[in-house]
């Protein structure tokens, strides 16, 4: 009697846990101040797990597990995430606030008969986002100009001729100061 041999090949599909992730990276903080390297990024990824965060720009390349980055400068960044053979890459801007600068105007200048002058200042760059630039005029000797209630002044009149003083400061505690003569025209 001949034996018939039956071989059974049983498939086990292999069940494997998915390797994917969500990649969440977020600019934390852009440059407070022109000329500042104080930004930073924050990447996270989830499930939860143990990450390499990468960030790239340039010549500059960091790496860490915490997905934390800061001292950054202005610009486009690479940022990626690895988790065992997956890697997502996305890209962040830092952006930078421009930088503050002033320019005096005089509207009206003192006159030796004791008229006053009138200086109008045009203020550009830094953040004015919550309130506008603010001022403090001072003179020679010191004193404010300005008072508290005009703390945003854009302009002074009843200015007689001295050597001024303008400070100013932006939403993100950004200063610049700068001076004028304010001379009698006759």
């Amino acid at each position: 009697m001949k034996k018939i041999l039956f071989f059974f090949v049983v498939l086990i599909p292999m069940i494997t846990k998915s390797q994917s992730f969500t990649f969440k990276p977020l600019v934390d903080q852009n440059i407070s101040c022109y000329g500042n390297n104080d930004g930073s990024v924050q990447l996270d990824a989830e499930p939860a797990s143990n990450y390499k965060y990468t960030i790239s720009r340039l010549t500059f390349k960091d790496s860490n597990s915490s997905g934390i980055f800061g001292n950054l400068k202005p610009g486009v960044y690479k940022v990626c995430a690895t988790n065992n053979k997956i890697t997502q890459c996305s890209k962040l801007t830092i952006t930078e606030p421009k930088k503050l600068s002033i320019k005096f105007a005089v509207d009206k200048y003192p006159t030796t008969k004791d008229t006053m002058g009138t200086v109008v200042i045009n203020v550009l760059g830094g953040v004015s986002v919550l309130q506008p630039i603010l001022t403090t005029w001072i003179n020679s000797k010191g004193v404010q100009m300005n008072d508290v209630n005009n703390n945003f002044a854009t302009y002074m009149e009843n200015m007689p001729a001295d050597t001024y003083t303008v400070k100013l400061e932006d939403d993100n505690g950004c200063f610049l100061t700068k001076s004028f003569k304010l001379i009698k025209k006759k």
